[in-house]
């Protein structure tokens, strides 16, 4: 992954400190890449080198930029320096390569996409829990709902009604005050809010949304939860319920999610468990829907009582390039009635 930043010009017979004129911090890994025919030369040296090593022949001691060659330093570098015998320019890409056999360990690229320093990139791990899954119902979605998650039957934006099942959820009540939704408007834009509950009563939304996958209690009195089952859904297609949030869960368990416009997604890895002691087996779907496509299987496993009761997959290779508006799922069928069944993804956003 890498951030194209200003072009630096090189004055000649001069070097040219290329961290401190780009604003990069020293020991970042970054790509020199020469916009002209005139070849340069490259120093990591702490300190700034001399005219004398401006004028070696020894290219021993120096990296060689070629004629619109470009050059990847060492990551840990001391220093950056470039010289030209005559004016240049050089275009700087800082790279935070951080991948298992690249330079570095998964985890320190998480970390890095955590904290921002991997630019266009983002992570979302979207989890969820059906609590009640029965043997004539054939598979069904992970939401704290239960049965086919209806989110996804929006075909349009509309305002979105939130209300809870027990009035102490308000805005000066012992239960739950605010609740932020998070989810995608026309266009499958990006887009959140945060909604003042009142009790029983519906309150809507200021946007629309045509998903919202994700609600969570920002505020709270005295008892520190939600005391109702909170729902929000579509204020004139009623039946298109986006989310519940369980009483006292404070946020929703969907394991459902829509990638939004401007993103392409890959699915790096996914659970499944059993969330109820049963004595049963479960077969778990993860599921893609590609616009104007219908839901496709993208990966199957068994989890069960007398075998595996947890099932964790990492794909080395992300699964799939996943394009915006694209719905995303994890469904489970059961052997035995009342079976719970948790479950989720994590899904790395690149902007494009």
């Amino acid at each position: 992954m890498s951030d194209t930043l200003q072009n630096i010009k090189l004055t000649a017979n001069t070097w040219v400190d290329l961290y401190a004129l780009s604003g990069i911090a020293a020991g970042t890994q970054i790509t020199v890449s020469n916009l002209t025919t005139i070849p340069a030369k490259l120093h990591t040296s702490l300190a700034q080198p001399s005219a004398i090593d401006a004028q070696s022949t020894d290219d021993g001691s120096f990296s060689r930029l070629t004629s619109y060659g470009k050059e990847l330093n060492s990551s840990g570098a001391s220093g950056a320096w470039a010289y030209s015998h005559t004016d240049g320019l050089v275009n700087i890409t800082q790279t935070i390569s951080a991948l298992a056999g690249n330079g570095g360990s998964d985890l320190e690229y998480g970390l890095n996409v955590q904290r921002g320093l991997v630019p266009g990139v983002s992570v979302i791990h979207k989890f969820g829990r059906n609590p009640d899954i029965d043997i004539v119902d054939g598979f069904e979605d992970l939401w704290s709902a239960g049965g086919n998650y209806t989110g996804f039957n929006a075909t349009a934006a509309e305002i979105v009604e939130v209300f809870s099942s027990d009035a102490a959820d308000t805005s000066a009540g012992t239960g739950a005050r605010a609740i932020q939704l998070v989810g995608l408007g026309a266009g499958f834009v990006s887009q959140t809010e945060v909604v003042v509950l009142n009790g029983t009563t519906p309150v809507n939304s200021v946007n629309s949304y045509i998903r919202l996958d994700r609600a969570l209690v920002l505020t709270a009195g005295s008892a520190g939860v939600n005391a109702g089952d909170i729902v929000g859904r579509q204020n004139v297609t009623t039946a298109n319920v986006f989310f519940e949030v369980p009483a006292g869960g404070n946020r929703t368990l969907i394991a459902c999610y829509t990638v939004p416009f401007g993103k392409v997604g890959y699915i790096t890895s996914g659970f499944a468990s059993l969330a109820k002691k049963k004595d049963a087996f479960c077969n778990v779907q993860a599921l893609v829907r590609f616009p104007g496509s219908v839901f496709q299987i993208a990966e199957w496993f068994t989890i069960g009582a007398n075998g595996s009761s947890f099932v964790d997959r990492n794909f080395k290779v992300p699964l799939l390039g996943i394009p915006a508006g694209t719905d995303i799922k994890i469904a489970a069928d059961t052997s035995q009635n009342d079976t719970g069944v948790a479950g989720g993804f994590e899904i790395l956003l690149v902007d494009v």
